[in-house]
C-alpha cells in the first residue's frame, strides 16, 4: 500500500487548479449535465397538466399499486421456501441423530468386547 506524501498532494492540487485542461473538461461536463429540453419548473408544470388532461393518468401507475400486500410481498413463495427449508432441517437432524446413535452403539459394542 503506497502512502501519499504532503508534497505530492500539494503538487496534485496545484496541477488541477492551474492546468487549463482540467478547467475545460469540467466546463464541458457541466454543459453536458445542464443540457435539458426544458427547465425543471417547466417540466413539473407540464407533468401536472398531463396528469390533469388524462384524468389522473392511471396508465402511468405501477401495477403493484393494485396488488394486495401479501401478493406484492410474495408471501406464498416465502412460506413455501421456509417450509422446504424446515423439512430439510428436520430430515438432516433425523439422519444425524441416527448416525450418532449408530456410532454410539458401535462404540458400546467395542467396549463390551474389550472388557470381555
Amino acid at each position: 500500500m503506497s502512502s501519499l506524501r504532503e508534497e505530492e498532494f500539494r503538487n496534485a492540487i496545484i496541477t488541477v487548479i492551474g492546468d487549463e485542461r482540467y478547467r475545460r473538461n469540467i466546463v464541458r461536463l457541466r454543459e453536458l449535465m445542464r443540457d435539458e429540453p426544458m427547465k425543471p419548473l417547466e417540466r413539473a408544470v407540464w407533468w401536472t397538466e398531463y396528469v390533469l388532461r388524462h384524468g389522473g393518468a392511471p396508465h402511468l401507475r405501477s401495477p403493484a399499486a393494485n396488488m394486495s400486500w401479501p401478493d406484492y410481498m410474495e408471501t406464498d413463495l416465502i412460506l413455501t421456501i421456509l417450509f422446504v427449508l424446515f423439512i430439510v432441517l428436520i430430515v438432516t437432524s433425523v439422519i444425524l441423530l441416527k448416525i450418532c446413535h449408530y456410532i454410539r452403539n458401535r462404540l458400546a459394542q467395542r467396549s463390551k468386547k474389550k472388557s470381555s
